[in-house]
């Protein structure tokens, strides 16, 4: 074994780990009886002195199981035992579960919280770090106070195991993890040594249900091995299954998911969650097969209030076909039974709720209804196909809507054809002419003005308007786009043109000008030019003085 400090060396005596204490809470265990090298001990493991990991995303694992081996779990075994990686894991993509995991065991990802849903003014405002006082009463006992895994999670305000409420840190300690340093171990008393204050304020009895809930689904996750098989996509694919079970899908489909998460939740609950139902939130994407919630607190309460308890939701997983929907859950809140009533008088919502299976058999029916119709008819075409009213037109609808490749190949589709030359068409094509011609004249006009001017593009459309067509643009009229081209002047160009006619007008006042009358201002550099032009000015306005 490599050689250690004797800060770290003294602890390897009596390194063992409790079960369900998180990582963190036991790097603070150790410092805490570290009563003389406690701030050497964190320079070394965590780098920087009177530092320690973060309570819910620590990182580093790796290189804490390598300075205090043997005593301390492989790496892999403080991620899936000692931390909440197996809570943000299943709710996450690939690639936010494989930075995840870089975090935990190397060096630290940015931006990881926002990563996994912990957001400053969010559902993660809520957390502290916070204890169970019946937890603490059986750790009075064994002798052993340390900080569990389960209490950690950020938005329960629960015990997991006792179904009590946590306690946390009054405002004034909890306002910042610097002003609580010094409290490493779980207390029954504050660190200023006041009275502890629960973590979320539960009013009513129903309330209280909902998070003990809550609470219990996110301890059986991080608990039970078979939530760690399943993966992102089956997770979205077995809510959305059970959303299209209760007919979602538009303005109703979305008031009856609200009232039955109402129903099972409390609407109280759902605003402290931050789960709101309205248009373009994260709710409807989860519902409609999108994307799930990042944070893993807001997908427990969703599947709670859609699956009624995790191991329904883990069996739904498993198994993607959509079972019978009880009858209790056809009513809402208050009694009156809801009728689906399908916008159109073909069953597309009976072929979203089809199983896999029964997809390939309705394909295989459909397509074998074009290809008879085809063989029948002589001049069919994807339109008649289409209007053709009974099996056809079921068949054709269903081929748009689930196999519009294949439909692409057997009727392909008709090319756009314009219709021929409409009255806007004419309109253009005359505003089009008389705008080109207005701005060469406009042109010429300003090439023999008294004052000289750039010939801008304001300038030479000056004088003109684009109401006389409907809708018509600068882009649509190609003569005189042409136009603009050719007569707007650049920078370069008017400033050898300036020149040029100050040069003439300098001659004018007088033939014996002090200028060389052959010099041409357009082989000039920028530089000279200017120099040029401000010589002619200073000699033109002290002429004109005398």
């Amino acid at each position: 074994m490599e050689a250690v400090s004797p800060a770290v060396g003294f602890f390897l005596a009596k390194p063992r780990i409790l079960v369900g204490e998180s990582i963190t809470g036991y790097t603070a265990r150790l410092t805490a009886f570290a009563t003389r090298g406690g701030n050497r001990m964190t320079m070394e493991l965590m780098d920087k002195p009177g530092h320690r990991a973060g309570w819910v995303l620590p990182s580093g694992l790796e290189k804490l199981a390598s300075l205090l081996h043997p005593g301390v779990p492989p790496a892999e075994t403080l991620l899936r035992e000692h931390t909440l990686y197996p809570l943000f894991r299943p709710f996450l993509p690939d690639f936010a579960a494989a930075s995840l995991r870089t975090h935990f065991l190397g060096s630290s990802v940015r931006g990881i919280a926002a990563t996994c849903g912990l957001l400053p003014y969010g559902i993660s405002a809520r957390w502290n770090r916070a204890v169970c006082l019946a937890c603490l009463n059986e750790d009075a006992k064994s002798g052993q106070f340390h900080w569990r895994t389960s209490h950690l999670v950020p938005g329960i305000a629960m015990c997991p195991i006792h179904s009590e409420p946590l306690y946390t840190y009054c405002t004034t300690c909890a306002s910042g993890f610097r002003e609580s340093l010094s409290a490493w171990l779980p207390s029954t008393r504050c660190a200023c040594g006041g009275n502890l204050t629960p973590v979320h304020v539960l009013r009513t009895a129903e309330e209280r249900t909902a998070e003990s809930r809550i609470a219990q689904m996110a301890g059986q996750i991080l608990t039970d091995p078979s939530f760690e098989v399943l993966g992102h996509d089956q997770i979205l694919l077995a809510v959305a299954n059970r959303a299209k079970e209760f007919g979602h899908g538009g303005p109703r489909g979305v008031m009856r998911l609200q009232k039955l998460l109402a129903q099972r939740i409390g609407q109280d609950t759902l605003d402290a969650h931050q789960i709101c139902t309205g248009r373009r939130t994260a709710f409807r994407a989860a519902v409609a097969g999108q994307q799930l919630f990042r944070n893993p607190v807001q997908n427990i309460i969703l599947i709670s209030g859609l699956f009624g308890s995790l191991n329904n939701f883990i069996d739904a997983a498993r198994n993607p076909n959509p079972a019978k929907l009880e009858p209790s859950l056809y009513r809402d809140v208050s009694g009156k039974v809801v009728r689906r009533r399908l916008g159109r008088p073909d069953s597309y919502a009976k072929w979203d709720r089809m199983s896999a299976i029964e997809l390939a058999e309705m394909r295989t029916q459909s397509r074998c209804q074009a290809l008879e119709a085809i063989r029948t008819g002589t001049t069919l075409t994807r339109s008649v196909f289409g209007r053709t009213p009974g099996a056809c037109s079921v068949a054709y609808k269903f081929l748009l809507r689930f196999d519009r490749e294949w439909l692409d190949k057997v009727f392909p589709p008709r090319p756009f054809t314009s219709r021929g030359t409409s009255r806007f068409d004419t309109e253009r094509a005359q505003l089009d002419r008389s705008l080109a011609a207005h701005v060469y004249a406009r042109r010429d006009t300003l090439l023999h003005a008294a004052a000289p001017f750039r010939l801008t593009k304001r300038r030479l459309l000056q004088g003109h308007s684009l109401t006389s067509a409907r809708r018509a643009t600068l882009d649509m009229l190609t003569n005189t786009q042409r136009a603009l081209d050719e007569c707007v002047e650049s920078s370069p160009a008017w400033s050898i043109r300036r020149a040029s006619l100050l040069l003439e007008h300098a001659f004018s006042l007088s033939p014996n000008a002090p200028f060389d009358r052959n010099i041409t201002p357009a082989n000039l550099s920028p530089t000279q030019l200017k120099r040029l032009y401000r010589k002619i000015q200073k000699w033109c306005e002290g002429r004109a003085s005398t």
